[in-house]
């Protein structure tokens, strides 16, 4: 008696009357993971958390866009707003960092551009961990 033989999906495919899945070609294979894709994921997540605090980051936009022209082409990093918000008591202290997460957003919407630049903050909840360096134009502005 011969053993017993087992068919796999593209055996059953075939049978069925259908192309095997080597027969599909390119158009039925994942797409390769792309850049463009991580960065709208991580644009998703900036806008989920800032819509969260909307009130709060209209509150901070005017103290980032001082806050940018007054340091000129030298550029600001969160930190320092998030530091000028607490001293003008717009935003409390707060030891969760992840409270945080919406202040690209809030240097965004005040104008600043992003950099290539990174400065290690000086907010000992953020552990000195670089941030981007975001810089404003008087046009801008």
């Amino acid at each position: 008696m011969s053993p017993r033989r087992t068919y796999t999906a593209d055996d059953q495919d075939v049978l069925a009357g259908r192309p095997a899945a080597a027969d599909h070609g390119p158009l039925f294979d994942p797409p390769p993971p792309s850049p463009a894709r991580s960065i709208a994921a991580g644009k998703k997540a900036l806008d989920a958390a800032a819509a969260a605090r909307e009130q709060l980051i209209a509150a901070m936009v005017p103290v980032a866009r001082e806050l940018g022209l007054k340091a000129g082409r030298h550029g600001i990093i969160p930190a320092d707003v998030r530091l000028a918000c607490e001293h003008r008591q717009i935003c409390g202290k707060s030891a969760d960092q992840r409270f945080y997460s919406f202040l690209p957003a809030v240097m965004t919407r005040a104008g600043g551009k992003p950099t290539d630049h990174t400065r290690p903050s000086f907010l000992a909840s953020s552990h000195g961990k670089p941030q981007r360096v975001y810089v404003w134009t008087e046009a801008a502005a």
